[in-house]
């Protein structure tokens, strides 16, 4: 298991460019045919670091509805809080 990084650390273009490389793999394969290697290089992209970081990073920063409240019906803004408010 690697070790945690922290959010700010993140390079995002070299994240970005590793999720892409695999879908673009995963894209050609499937051209060509070979579903063997489509099926193991999705398992590849599900079960990578970068996939999954990339993941929340859209749900959170980059989604448009990000201003939209949740199920609770509120909505947390880290950078004016300062953290995510806890439940008494």
């Amino acid at each position: 298991m690697k070790p945690p990084i922290r959010w700010k650390d993140i390079k995002w273009t070299v994240v970005e460019g590793n999720v892409s490389r695999i879908q673009k793999r995963i894209f050609r394969a499937t051209r060509e045919g070979d579903f063997r290697t489509v099926r193991n290089l999705q398992k590849l992209l599900a079960g990578s670091r970068d996939a999954g970081l990339l993941a929340v990073r859209r749900v959170t920063q980059i989604n448009k509805g990000k201003n939209t409240a949740g199920i609770d019906g509120k909505t947390y803004w880290l950078k004016r809080h300062g953290k995510i408010p806890q439940e008494a």
